[in-house]
């Protein structure tokens, strides 16, 4: 009923561990976050932990208290803050590594524009010496009328920068799709298998009053699931979230 719901609420926002709850939760919110977005951020928790505390203080001056047993509680509450600070570390590490694919995208990219660069340097200095030198062998050529071997010459090098050209687009090109595919990998990579999640979700509809397995429960999940405990403790917290 409402009333439970209420009470329930209530008694979560009473509790010791309520505090790291929120703050994991405002954890999760700022990776990645800068500037005016994390001081906004920090702003909101600071005023519902502060909210939380007035509260708190009140309903203890008045007496107040709640009917929810308080081993269930306190089970609810370390198996959520668990879970949620799981679920911290793990967003941390997703989002290094999203950072460190991008930084090597950069090098890379600066790598190309750098021989690019370079290429053309050369080019443009051999052009000044070719312009500044004396009579060149072509020169003496086309004095002697053997257009021939300039057009030979012309079209070597044509051919040899356009060798150039796809020698570098092979090389980097395979570098920049190889990172995109690990990313791509590591975003893929909380996907769980079928086989898995019908297990969990067999489980779930059987307990969907309290959707909240116990450590035993774990175990046995981990066990018909294959998976490890970081995935089945992500994967309730997300369902959860969804249909409850």
């Amino acid at each position: 009923s409402a009333t439970d719901s209420e009470e329930m609420t209530l008694a979560v926002r009473a509790h010791p561990m309520y505090p790291r709850l929120v703050e994991a939760y405002y954890e999760c919110r700022q990776i990645g976050a800068e500037g005016d977005v994390l001081e906004a951020l920090d702003r909101e928790r600071d005023a519902m932990l502060y909210s939380v505390q007035v509260m708190n203080e009140d309903a203890s001056s008045s007496g107040g208290a709640h009917d929810v047993p308080q081993r269930d509680l306190d089970r609810f509450m370390r198996e959520c803050t668990h879970e949620l600070e799981s679920y911290v570390k793990e967003l941390h590490a997703l989002y290094e590594d999203a950072k460190s694919c991008c930084r090597e995208l950069e090098t890379r990219a600066r790598k190309v524009r750098s021989d690019v660069v370079k290429s053309a340097d050369i080019r443009g200095e051999a052009a000044e010496s070719k312009r500044r030198a004396p009579a060149t062998a072509a020169e003496h050529a086309a004095a002697s009328g053997d257009f021939d071997q300039i057009l030979s010459n012309s079209q070597q090098r044509r051919d040899h920068e356009e060798r150039l050209r796809e020698a570098l687009k092979r090389k980097y090109a395979s570098s920049i799709m190889t990172l995109k595919s690990e990313f791509m990998r590591k975003r893929k990579k909380g996907k769980l298998p079928d086989q898995s999640t019908e297990v969990l979700k067999n489980w779930w509809s059987e307990n969907i009053v309290w959707p909240y397995p116990t450590e035993d429960d774990k175990r046995e999940l981990i066990a018909q699931t294959k998976l490890d405990a970081t995935q089945v403790n992500n994967w309730f917290i997300n369902f959860r979230k969804r249909h409850w």
